[in-house]
């Protein structure tokens, strides 16, 4: 039997379909989300990285549209329980596991099968032209080439720039590719993405619960933020990562039958947020929850609009009597983090520093492991490597600050560009479910700007494949489905007859 008739043969046998079905359900998202519980409750990291890449490769194996794997690299981001992991703030458990053997040879066998079929799939999808060259992905290009040169000339370059920044561009280049050659845009595709954030949204709180209640959060009556803590991060990384899932109930609120009752998801995530502890995340999550109302007043069909407005008005004006009847506990429980807001953790030092360095090297920066620059009179600051490994450097706390400090014009330039290039995007087709992937979005870059979760891998790998999804559906198709001038191309059956249950992709 030839390649190619095996090929065929697998394409018609009834598991295929059936795998292409169960990823594209609404299930798929909440047992993905009991498999990161079990991971970070019991230390299962085997088993959630298992999970994650056998079902990645067997998405790209068995499905046309690979967008349920956007679902994997979401939870991807925290599977890594505090028993075993190597940013072991708190001293206890096996920081060491990780990096066993046992563990390594495991971890590197399945990650190697998701890459390698993800890898057949990009091959797949630029030899049948699926893949196409946009405007967008020539600004990530740059973008790439701009990241990769940082520090370039700099009487301090430490060859780990060229390595980091390289890392960071491979990241959002491979996944743009990959998602954007193989991925089906339609109504359908905005509502498994929006589920899957409220799936990770429950998830993050069962996490926050957990940290609540076996850490020790709260002593005296006062949350201790610096004790909220998890395997995959700190409470400022739990911050991003659950505003990032404000959207995905108001989508739902406004396109399922009776979604206004998803609504009700909104003050339970702000409240999650809240208790989060991360001030840039309810500074950001206020910001972009004020934008979704206004967004869903427009999108909502009018009856939701009605109903879920008013729903809104009763839940603010509940919070607000809430507030004011328990103002006094609320001032002591939240003591820390007022006393955070109104000092900003140094971060305007940072800044500072960081921009008189950029005027030493303004044209490729200082890149990111620079040594020379201090904080409060600490040498080596930012770029100091912290954590389990020196691999991650101390950063500026800004996305455009760190950018001009680390790559100079050349890098900021180059991420000016792109990020008009994706505003440019958003407004040639704003629909509803675009303006969903760019509030998405919005949950990284906002809370970017008070932080770095943009420089950091795992953040990377949810926002290069929305970014994929955003820019595939750049172009209007018809209400009929038949291809415009401006639509890339129809996928024929077999007996080269349009198939009506594939939606045109967009160049």
């Amino acid at each position: 039997m030839s390649f190619s008739q095996t090929i065929e043969k697998f394409n018609s046998c009834k598991l295929k379909a059936f795998a292409e079905k169960a990823f594209s359900s609404y299930v798929f998202p909440f047992v993905t989300a009991a498999v990161a519980l079990l991971s970070t409750s019991f230390g299962l990291e085997p088993l959630a990285i298992w999970y994650i890449c056998l079902c990645g490769a067997a998405i790209c194996l068995c499905c046309k549209d690979v967008s349920p794997v956007i679902c994997l690299f979401v939870f991807m981001h925290v599977i890594v329980s505090l028993e075993h992991s190597p940013y072991q703030v708190l001293g206890t458990g096996n920081p060491d596991y990780m990096t066993t053997p046992a563990f390594l040879a495991q971890a590197t066998v399945a990650i190697l099968l998701f890459a390698g079929c993800a890898v057949y799939r990009i091959i797949d999808s630029i030899i049948k032209h699926r893949f196409k060259i946009t405007p967008i992905f020539i600004g990530l290009c740059a973008y790439f080439v701009g990241l990769s040169l940082n520090g370039l000339f700099s009487n301090k370059y430490y060859y780990m720039d060229t390595l980091y920044g390289l890392g960071m561009g491979a990241i959002i280049l491979f996944m743009f590719v990959f998602i954007s050659g193989n991925v089906v845009v339609n109504e359908g595709t905005y509502k498994r993405i929006a589920v899957v954030f409220t799936a990770f949204c429950l998830t993050l709180a069962a996490q926050l619960l957990i940290a609540y209640i076996t850490l020790g959060v709260i002593q005296d009556g006062i949350i201790r933020r610096s004790l909220i803590q998890f395997g995959w991060g700190t409470y400022n990384q739990f911050g991003m990562v659950i505003t990032m899932c404000i959207p995905a109930w108001f989508y739902l609120a406004a396109k399922c039958k009776l979604g206004y009752f998803y609504l009700i998801g909104v003050p339970f995530n702000l409240l999650v947020v809240v208790f989060g502890m991360s001030r840039q995340a309810i500074l950001m999550a206020g910001i972009l929850t004020v934008l979704c109302v206004i967004w869903y007043l427009i999108i909502a069909p009018k009856k939701y609009k009605i109903y879920g407005g008013s729903f809104m008005l009763v839940a603010a004006v509940a919070a607000l009597i809430v507030f004011l009847v328990n103002m006094e506990y609320f001032s002591v429980v939240f003591k820390d983090l007022t006393v955070s807001f109104s000092t900003g953790s140094g971060r305007t030092g940072i800044w500072k520093d960081a921009i008189k360095k950029f005027l030493h090297n303004p044209v490729f920066g200082n890149g990111f492991y620079d040594l020379t620059a201090t904080w409060h009179e600490t040498p080596g600051y930012i770029g100091e490597g912290y954590g389990f490994t020196e691999v991650i450097p101390f950063m500026c706390h800004n996305t455009l600050v760190q950018l001009l400090f680390a790559c100079g014009l050349v890098g900021f330039v180059a991420y000016i560009i792109h990020r008009a290039q994706t505003v440019v995007s958003l407004f040639k087709n704003p629909d509803a479910g675009r303006f969903f992937l760019t509030f998405t979005i919005c949950g990284i870059l906002l809370t970017s700007l008070l932080d770095n979760h943009f420089f950091y891998p795992f953040p990377l790998f949810i926002y290069a494949p929305l970014l994929a999804v955003f820019v595939v559906s750049e172009k209007k198709a018809t209400s009929d489905g038949e291809k415009k001038e401006d639509i890339r191309e129809v996928e024929l059956k077999e007996d080269n007859t349009p198939n009506k249950d594939c939606v045109i992709k967009a160049e």
